[in-house]
């Protein structure tokens, strides 16, 4: 933050002479935070993302997060510019997700969002299961066929 004071002295040198100030805060804003953790996972298992944004002027930063899921993290407590924040989440579904993370100085100056992209896949076993069923809609004696080799094996 900067400071900057304007003196101008008006009236014409009499008793009742006054001088008038004008201060001008200077507020620059904090980077988009950098977000950095795991891009591709698991539904229900929790993975740890790390928060990093400057700030030009030094100040403590808080950071806002968006999951992608409906849930947030409202603003965090400040700390130290530079310093990495951390915090765990899970999702429940599959889908792809999109975090989205701002960074506010002590004097409410924000950063733009920054975005990271998680895919949390479909599971391969329904995806084996998917392509097994339609095999059975090409081919319907494929079970016969398949209970046949077991019995020969």
């Amino acid at each position: 933050m900067i400071l900057l004071l304007y003196a101008e002295r008006t009236g014409d040198r009499s008793f009742h002479d006054y001088v008038s100030i004008t201060v001008s805060v200077i507020n620059d804003n904090p980077g988009s935070p950098a977000i950095t953790g795991e891009t591709n996972g698991k539904p229900g298992i929790p993975y740890t993302y790390t928060f990093t944004s400057s700030e030009p002027d030094g100040e403590d930063v808080s950071y806002y997060i968006e999951w992608g899921d409906g849930t947030i993290t409202d603003w965090t407590e400040f700390q130290s510019p530079d310093t990495a924040y951390t915090e765990d989440h899970t999702w429940d579904t599959q889908d792809t997700f999109e975090i989205k993370a701002k960074a506010k100085d002590v004097n409410g100056a924000e950063s733009q969002w920054s975005t990271l992209p998680v895919t949390i896949p479909r599971s391969k076993v329904l995806f084996n299961r998917l392509i097994f069923s339609r095999l059975v809609d090409y081919f319907p004696n494929m079970i016969s066929i398949l209970r046949l080799i077991q019995k020969l094996q």
